[in-house]
């Protein structure tokens, strides 16, 4: 395996995670809590890759860089990500 990178979280960091785990808004930033929480535990990228519904092995590394950089906010998918909407709102 290769190097195993890990991230040490104050208390704080940790709560916060894990309440934005348990709670998040949507499922991409429950999951990418997910990731950190585990990444702080000592779990490998590959490891983590290997969980039905996580993603591949460089995008584990990305969010813990982003982590990293960014904090918790950096988890949070940025406006204008994504896909555009195909069909217009309805309006009355």
């Amino acid at each position: 395996m290769g190097k195993l990178r890990v991230i040490l979280l104050s208390e704080s960091e940790k709560e916060a995670l894990s309440n934005g785990y348990k709670t998040g808004a949507n499922h991409v930033f429950r999951m990418r809590c997910h990731i950190i929480l585990m990444k702080s535990e000592g779990f490998f990228s590959r490891e983590i890759s290997a969980i039905p519904g996580h993603p591949p092995e460089l995008c584990v590394n990305k969010w813990l860089t982003r982590y990293e950089k960014l904090g918790i906010e950096g988890l949070k998918t940025q406006p204008g990500r994504g896909r555009k909407n195909i069909l217009d709102p309805l309006s009355d």
